[in-house]
């Protein structure tokens, strides 16, 4: 993928794609679409090879709908997804920017309610992670760590006792 101002994150990981229709005021426009672990990427077929970057939505406090038939001029299967943040991820950090709406048109009814649990799914994961982190004080602990809160690691020093 050409353009792409993101870089590569030991902790990203692909989740679903496929090609559908991007749906804009103005126009209908076909894109391929990324589902990573914090973001969800589109871009435009510039041969069969190849591809240009287009845009991403980060994912983090997102939210997802599915849209009727009446709300996007007659067209089925589309899903939303308002973002609170926009940017470029540049060194681990992302520009802010007012929210923004994103409307793809899925290919059925199947890719739609698929989209929309695995979006819906990662967005959940973001957040909890987040709260996890606030919660730990800016200090991430895997949900399956040993180490519980009031535990102490084991390099801390201890005195040693005899019985």
């Amino acid at each position: 993928m050409t353009d792409r101002p993101f870089g590569i994150r030991a902790e990203r990981r692909l989740y679903l794609q496929d090609n559908f229709f991007q749906i804009n005021k103005t126009s209908i426009e076909d894109r391929a679409y990324f589902l990573f672990s914090d973001m969800l990427v589109f871009a435009k077929r510039k041969s069969s090879s190849s591809l240009l970057y287009k845009g991403h939505i980060i994912l983090e406090r997102a939210k997802i709908r599915l849209l009727s038939k009446e709300e996007v001029t007659g067209e089925n299967h589309c899903i939303e997804i308002i973002s609170s943040f926009q940017g470029v991820d540049s060194l681990n950090t992302t520009f802010m920017a007012s929210p923004t709406a994103h409307i793809m048109k899925t290919s059925s009814e199947n890719e739609q309610l698929k989209w929309k649990y695995y979006l819906e799914s990662i967005v959940a994961k973001i957040d909890q992670m987040a709260m996890q982190q606030k919660v730990n004080g800016g200090k991430l602990t895997p949900p399956n760590s040993v180490r519980r809160p009031g535990t102490s690691l084991s390099n801390e020093s201890a005195s040693s006792v005899t019985l």
